[in-house]
């Protein structure tokens, strides 16, 4: 795969969330390298122990000895310096997480069931009770698909009534993460399971703007 794609979709996970590296055949022995040396250098960055093994034996030998030793997961991969992950993408076929959350139905390819994963986030998260209390302001509230560098993504906007976006969440169908203003660097420290998340989330959100509006008329 393309080393800076996969700089990219490393550094937006969490150091928790596991991840599958599936090596090249001819050059991937290279990229474990690094990354067996990384870890060694990088308390955070950690191979699953399941695979440490196998891992010292195709460094020993040089010899994958089966295809599966080609696949490896790891922890924590997000905290490595960023020309170093990329030099470790060049060797890398293919990516995966290795772990679950509530919005990787946004990352199917067929249209269809893309389409109904993104209206059922929306739907979820368009409470009935959310709305009214962001109409109560005098405000708008809808969501829709977007993309987050690249990769699928849903968006909820906040707007006023002429239509002036007053802020917007996104929640990140690669990662789960979400945060505010088109970045999830700057959201909680957790993944979205369920809508509420996003509600108390939104909420917390509006009601933080909302004392800075207030805040800036009465300067």
């Amino acid at each position: 795969m393309d080393a800076s794609v996969f700089t990219s979709l490393v550094r937006r996970t969490h150091p928790l969330q596991g991840l599958r590296l599936r090596f090249d055949r001819e050059t991937g022995k290279i990229g474990l390298a690094r990354l067996s040396v990384l870890c060694e250098n990088n308390p955070i960055t950690r191979i699953d122990k399941r695979d440490q093994l196998a891992v010292m034996a195709v460094l020993a030998s040089q010899d994958w000895g089966g295809a599966h030793n080609r696949t490896v997961s790891v922890y924590g991969l997000c905290a490595a310096d960023v020309n170093y992950l990329y030099e470790i993408g060049r060797d890398v076929e293919t990516l995966e997480l290795s772990g679950e959350h509530g919005a990787q139905g946004i990352m199917v390819k067929r249209q269809k069931s893309r389409d109904e994963a993104v209206q059922k986030i929306i739907d979820g998260v368009l409470s009935i009770d959310l709305v009214r209390e962001v109409e109560d302001w005098g405000l708008t509230i809808a969501g829709e698909f977007t993309e987050y560098l690249e990769t699928p993504a849903v968006q909820f906007m906040i707007c006023k009534a002429d239509g002036e976006m007053i802020f917007r969440v996104i929640l990140d169908g690669w990662t789960g993460r979400f945060g505010i203003d088109g970045s999830v660097e700057n959201g909680p420290d957790e993944l979205y399971t369920q809508p509420t998340q996003l509600q108390a989330f939104i909420r917390a959100s509006l009601e933080e703007r909302l004392e800075e509006m207030t805040a800036s008329v009465a300067a």
